[in-house]
């Protein structure tokens, strides 16, 4: 049977994007049927930009709800599916396996696309799952900020991310990024004001609310409003998924904080075994706190054995943080190659250069010309992605020096 309705569109929310846009459209050229982009004031010739690469464009107006603007969007495609994406994305494809997914008899009525974020020379810095895809009759955007897109039917699956996936690039420059934040903070206010003021008692929206409320204040250094919406966010929640990811996060804003390390060891006793938490996850949040409790060895026993770091929301962190933790400890307790190693692997696999380069030359000691030979291995074993910036760096971290070592181990971050 022919259809007349297209299959895949992608949607665009948009605002003075045109330094972006065009690259994210091209990676959409041949996969989708069309492009719809709803446009909440440009000032940079956008929605020009869009209509030239064969785009249909809304020019709307922006009132501080995401919600309603990918509304706008969804509502403007013709087609049976609906793909969302942002302008500094870039869709990784497989177009025909995709069609045939969106086709078949028991496909889903929302899919979960995979998404990847890349910082400086594509470094990795996090994945997680999105529903991006969805049937477009009946499906929804709830939430002023941090949005969620709910499906008109209850089946959802995660779409294999050798089908499709998204890159995502992030923000140029720190002062974009506070911004957003700032920008992204005073509508949570907003929208956890209006719950408040309506009498709500919907625990579910409360809860999302105040964990992006939370995520927002971090961003701009305001842990202690972090810290009050998290702790209200366990009041109001159960014990399910919303419980434990802001648990998960109020751990972690209290290691880093310093000081809470017994605080913190209570909430990992109540993570461990919780919805959706991964034991190594766990395992991270006590080996940071009995580290910080004078237990190394402890500590250092929990980080071999991670190696794989998902939180209970199903965001994949870099593993660098884990390496540098480990490399520390083991210098720490006198076991130099096992942090060479650590310190090698936090650089070259994942990207972490900088933080590591002086305790890396530090550790070689009288004998600098080892370090050399361990990057001329790495090269030779194709690990090649970030050897020339790890070399720079420790050009730059200059002669072994004894001096930084001890030190570098008090702390773990």
């Amino acid at each position: 049977m022919q259809h007349s309705r297209p299959l895949l569109a992608a949607t665009l929310i948009v605002r003075d994007e045109a330094h972006q846009l065009a690259d994210c459209l091209a990676t959409l050229d041949g996969v989708v049927d069309e492009i719809v982009v709803y446009d909440t004031g440009s000032r940079d010739g956008t929605p020009e930009l869009a209509r030239r690469a064969g785009a249909r464009v809304l020019v709307g107006y922006w009132d501080d709800d995401f919600a309603r603007a990918r509304n706008e969007a969804l509502g403007m495609t013709r087609a049976r599916w609906s793909l969302t994406v942002d302008a500094d994305e870039r869709l990784v494809a497989d177009g025909a396996a995709l069609r045939a997914t969106l086709l078949g008899p028991a496909v889903a009525d929302g899919l979960l696309l995979g998404v990847v974020s890349r910082g400086a020379g594509g470094r990795f810095q996090g994945s997680h799952p999105s529903m991006r895809l969805v049937r477009s009759r009946g499906a929804r955007w709830e939430g002023r900020v941090h949005e969620t897109l709910v499906p008109g039917g209850a089946g959802r699956a995660q779409m294999p991310p050798d089908v499709a996936h998204l890159e995502h690039l992030g923000y140029v420059d720190d002062d974009t990024v506070r911004a957003k934040a700032e920008r992204n903070l005073a509508l949570a206010q907003a929208e956890l004001d209006g719950l408040v003021a309506a009498g709500s008692d919907d625990q579910a929206a409360g809860a999302r609310v105040l964990f992006h409320l939370a995520r927002s204040a971090l961003e701009l250094g305001r842990r202690q409003t972090a810290v009050d919406a998290l702790e209200v966010l366990r009041e109001i929640a159960d014990a399910g998924p919303a419980r434990t990811v802001g648990t998960a996060l109020l751990a972690q804003v209290l290691l880093d904080a310093g000081g809470f390390a017994e605080v913190a060891l209570v909430l990992e006793a109540e993570l461990r075994g919780g919805p959706g938490v991964d034991a190594r996850f766990a395992d991270w949040i006590r080996a940071q706190a009995l580290a910080a409790l004078g237990q190394p060895d402890e500590s250092l026993a929990l980080l071999r054995g991670i190696d794989r770091l998902v939180d209970p929301a199903g965001i994949e962190r870099p593993l660098g943080a884990v390496l540098h933790a480990r490399a520390v400890l083991a210098a720490h307790l006198g076991l130099t190659a096992e942090a060479r190693d650590a310190l090698l692997g936090a650089m070259l696999d994942h990207g972490d250069v900088d933080a590591n380069a002086e305790l890396l030359v530090a550790l070689s000691g009288a004998h600098p010309e080892r370090l050399w030979a361990d990057l001329d291995a790495a090269e030779a074993a194709g690990r090649g992605r970030y050897l020339d910036d790890v070399r720079a760096a420790v050009s730059r971290a200059g002669v072994p020096s004894a001096v930084g070592v001890g030190a570098a181990a008090v702390e773990l971050r």
